[in-house]
């Protein structure tokens, strides 16, 4: 995790982008990133990543994850690395990054559990990412189950699924659990 500095940001507004990675991002996504880029440029809050990070050894191959999956978010090679236009992006605010090597990131929660305790009001978290019917679920529904009286919006137009069903199938799931599933319009700024 990078050493958080807090300034005007609050936390009280955080944008999640969940595994914005090269291993995740296909030459189809290019305006779902075009358009993550355009939504952080605009963000007036925190922005906090999460990256899947696998290491390349039997004790990660052997689990249940390394089984089902083909190798992917290997630390420290290309596909591990943040796209760069989003990185480039984020770097203008206060930012946390969180290495996760499951679909959820404990992490994360309880970097909000420990922060948000100085803030009175209900925080609203704003997600968005990849993949919509795994870490982007995963990790929306921690946030409920650990946050259940805050907001949460997913921008539907700004995740992209393991395919166009499952995606809709994540959506369709998330908003059982009350999280607000709608488009982002880059016309409104949301702060």
């Amino acid at each position: 995790m990078e050493k958080i500095e807090f300034g005007r940001d609050s936390l009280s507004n955080s944008l999640i982008i969940i595994d914005p990675q090269n291993d995740f991002i296909r030459e189809k996504h290019k305006e779902v990133v075009d358009n993550i880029v355009r939504l952080v440029d605009g963000w007036g809050g925190f922005v906090c990543v999460t990256q899947d990070t696998h290491s390349n050894n039997s004790s990660y191959w052997l689990s249940p994850e390394g089984m089902k999956y083909p190798p992917h978010c290997i630390k420290d090679t290309p596909g591990w690395n943040i796209d760069s236009r989003i990185k480039n992006a984020i770097h203008q605010h206060t930012r946390v990054i969180f290495e996760k090597n499951i679909f959820g990131s404990a992490e994360m929660i309880n970097f909000f559990k420990n922060h948000l305790t100085y803030h009175p009001t209900y925080p609203h978290f704003y997600i968005c990412g990849f993949v919509t019917d795994i870490c982007v679920l995963a990790n929306a529904i921690l946030l409920r189950t650990y946050f259940p009286n805050a907001e949460i919006t997913l921008y539907s137009n700004l995740c992209a699924g393991s395919s166009p069903e499952a995606h809709e199938s994540a959506l369709k799931i998330l908003k059982s659990h009350v999280i607000e599933v709608k488009e982002w319009n880059s016309n409104v700024r949301t702060k």
